[in-house]
């Protein structure tokens, strides 16, 4: 990814959690701590399990956690769908579970669930960077 994409990522990812509809703010304007680790861990995740398995596993609640990893995604699913560069065919992910059902639907296809994962990772590097700029409390 270039700094140019990186760039128009990171204004999407901030727009996406500015936008009201999903929000990991909490009540005093700060991000849980949590989620920066969460969203540092979804591409290693990726890399180590691959795309459906790790997309399974941030989409599943826990109660083991300090946070819900699902608006993570949801996140995500925002800014695909308002990349005006990704291919047509994935600005029809508008949520997580649209996301997930995405990839699932992809799994048979090798280059399609290639180019899904790079924009997954490249997403949540930018959304990482965003998350940071704020108060972690």
């Amino acid at each position: 990814m270039n700094i140019v994409r990186n760039n128009y990522l990171m204004k999407l990812a901030d727009e996406a959690l500015n936008d009201g509809g999903v929000t990991i703010f909490r009540p005093d304007g700060g991000i849980p701590d949590s989620y920066n680790g969460q969203i540092a861990a979804l591409g290693v995740s990726i890399a180590m399990n691959g795309l459906c398995p790790a997309l399974a596993s941030y989409y599943t609640d826990s109660d083991t956690r300090a946070v819900n990893r699902r608006p993570v995604l949801e996140i995500i699913a925002r800014m695909i769908n308002a990349d005006r560069e990704t291919n047509e065919v994935f600005q029809q992910i508008v949520d997580a579970g649209s996301l997930l059902r995405k990839a699932v639907s992809l799994s048979n296809h090798v280059e399609a669930v290639r180019i899904l994962q790079q924009e997954v990772i490249d997403c949540s590097i930018a959304l990482k960077q965003v998350v940071r700029t704020y108060n972690l409390v």
